[in-house]
Formats: structure tokens, sequence, C-alpha cells
């Protein structure tokens, strides 16, 4: 496990209407945190309003005083800050603005860049109908790594579906480049997969969605406690 794969960084947020965050709080109805992305709407000088979390049809209200997690991605820095909820309604609520705000620097994105974060993969080699799924175990710059059963031999084209929460599913096609044993599952392989036509859009998604998650399995890690997956 890669917990100290970010490097602390100085430098300064700057929050814009329309930017993604993710939000984390601990819920009243389900006795632990939740985690969802959102979007500002608009940032004044004592309040920043967002969008209410959920679906359009079920949105997240949130409450008067409760204290919220903020985290976003600028460009190659993670920041992330504690705020106050000061007011909500049904569709949009208003927090403190940021203070104390944590920043780090994200690794490149070489040949060196590793995240090990799970995602549901549905996949299957070309020349079959048989879908199979997979947890990834990593993801890397050029593809991820799938803790499968059986080892996906080197070469075999496949088709990939990602389920990254809070957006469409992902399909692309991959080529297995290599297999080995899990390193603590002995009932799991570790194949790794290069994606083969994936889009710039799509591969910045997936791997906006690692770097959350990491720094999420990072602050309950600092809690003690287990995940929970993002809304």
């Amino acid at each position: 496990m890669i917990f100290n794969l970010f490097k602390k960084k100085k430098g300064g947020l700057k929050l814009r209407p329309k930017q993604e965050v993710e939000i984390e709080f601990l819920s009243d109805e389900s006795d632990g945190y939740e985690c969802h992305f959102t979007r500002i709407l608009d940032i004044q000088r004592k309040k920043v309003i967002l969008k209410a979390p959920g679906t359009e049809r079920r949105p997240i209200r949130m409450i008067p005083g409760q204290q919220v997690t903020i985290t976003t991605l600028d460009e190659n820095v993670l920041y992330a800050f504690q705020a106050t909820v000061l007011d909500a309604t049904e569709r949009e609520f208003d927090i403190t603005p940021p203070t104390n705000v944590h920043e780090e620097e994200l690794p490149a994105r070489d040949e060196n860049f590793r995240l090990e974060v799970p995602i549901t993969v549905e996949y299957r080699a070309m020349n079959t109908a048989h879908t199979q799924v997979a947890q990834t175990f990593a993801i890397t710059s050029a593809g991820l790594v799938l803790a499968t059963n059986l080892p996906i031999p080197p070469g075999t084209n496949l088709h990939m579906e990602l389920e990254i929460p809070s957006t469409p599913d992902i399909r692309t096609k991959g080529r297995a480049v290599g297999s080995e044993k899990h390193p603590d599952l002995k009932s799991k392989h570790l194949s790794e997969i290069e994606f083969e036509d994936m889009s710039e859009s799509d591969r910045d998604t997936i791997l906006r969605y690692a770097i959350y998650s990491r720094r999420r399995q990072e602050r309950q890690r600092d809690r003690g406690d287990g995940e929970e997956p993002p809304r």
C-alpha cells in the first residue's frame, strides 16, 4: 500500500464556479461518513455556495452547523479543507470560506504513476461473449491492473466497462501485457492491462477518481474506520 504518495506543496487554492469538489461528512442516517461529488455554484466573500449532493430527483439536504471536508483537484495539486455548513435549501447549501487549506502536489503521470484503488470493471475477451467482473488492484498512467481469478494471457484483446461513481460507465478496449500472482491473495492474479482507445477526457476521469479515492482512504485510515464508497 502506498500512503505517502503525495508531496506537500505550498501554493494557493482558487475556487471558481462550476468547479468539481468532493464533500465528505458524517451522516446521521447511515451513522458513518458519506462522500459525494458536487459543484460550486458561486463564491462570495463570506461564503461558498455549492449544489446539493445527490441526484436531481433525490438531492441530499445538508444541515446548518454540519462539518464537511471539501477536496478538489486543480491541475496537479489536490486541495482539502474543513468547512461548516452555514445555510441549506433543497437544491444548494452554503459553507464557510476555505481556511487552513491542505495542499498536496500529485506525482507526475509517467510510467511510474500508480494508485492502488478499487474500481469495478466488467471485461471480456474480444473473441468471446462471456463477460467477467473484477476489481482493479491499481490504476496506472497507461491502464490498470486487474485482480483476476485466472491470469489473462499477454496479448489478449479486451472489451472493458469501468464503473466510476457519479459518472456514466466508461467503455474502452485494452490489451493484456502481463500477469503475476497477487502478493496477498493466493487465489488471485494481477493482470496488467493497457488502454487501447481511451479518450483523454475518460482517462482524466479515471485518474481523477483514483486520486480522490486514494486521499479518502488516507483520511479513513487516519480515523481508523472502514471505507464508504462515494455516491
